[in-house]
């Protein structure tokens, strides 16, 4: 893996490409140790795909692993280094519906059906109950369509990662929550810029939550000393 396949990937391939397949390469030498690539076989995978499902991995991320392996022992076999390919254990990925993305009058439909109400409704009306709109759960979509951030992304945050003076509108740090065991996906930390009106929704929330020095930008309505889980029931709502 190391001294075969990783040179060739990171001489042709894009440096992200490079950076997720030496990922992959990392996750399969901890659990099978420094096994020449003549050493695999399918009960060796099979086993490493056990442990790895007893992790908690995903099927995707041990897909995506075992997939570097084939990619590593086919072109093992191509430089005449293996005489056979082994047959590998296969992982089956859950098939889901492509991704959807909103045109921008969509973007603004969303953002205006989420948008807190100047004024909340206190009557309930014909059986149904009153509609309101949580400020919480609408800068969190706003976030989301603003920089792209996953749901888990967004909820971890807290107010020291908001870096108010950082290029022309602020940025915001992704990273790792070890408090809440929380790990950005490929363990790599990144910053995010923010956009005007990101920064504006984020400014009154700050001003409205007492200017907080440090606490959850989301937390919890029942222990703000943890962040809220999800903002799915106001997306729906939106939606």
């Amino acid at each position: 893996l190391f001294d075969v396949y990783l040179p060739v990937v990171e001489r042709e391939k894009a440096s992200s490409t490079a950076a997720n397949e030496r990922y992959c390469c990392e996750a399969l030498k901890g659990l099978m140790g420094h096994l020449r690539l003549d050493q695999i076989e399918y009960a060796v995978v099979d086993a490493y795909l056990s442990e790895r499902a007893r992790e908690g991995r995903m099927p995707r991320t041990r897909y995506l692993e075992l997939r570097t392996l084939r990619y590593a022992l086919r072109h093992a076999h191509a430089c005449k280094i293996l005489e056979v390919v082994p047959q590998l254990p296969k992982v089956k990925v859950n098939e889901k519906k492509p991704h959807r993305f909103l045109n921008d009058e969509e973007t603004v439909a969303l953002l205006d059906a989420a948008r807190p109400l100047d004024c909340q409704p206190h009557k309930v009306t014909r059986g149904r109950p009153p509609e309101r709109r949580d400020p919480l759960s609408y800068v969190a979509i706003l976030m989301a369509l603003n920089t792209g951030m996953r749901k888990g992304e967004i909820l971890s945050r807290t107010w020291d990662d908001i870096q108010w003076d950082r290029g022309q509108c602020g940025a915001i740090l992704v990273g790792p929550k070890a408090e809440i065991g929380f790990e950005v996906k490929m363990r790599r930390s990144r910053t995010v810029p923010l956009t005007p009106e990101l920064r504006d929704e984020l400014d009154a929330t700050h001003r409205d939550a007492g200017s907080p020095a440090t606490g959850w930008i989301f937390p919890s309505p029942l222990d703000n000393a943890t962040p809220r889980k999800t903002f799915t029931t106001a997306l729906a709502g939106a939606c």
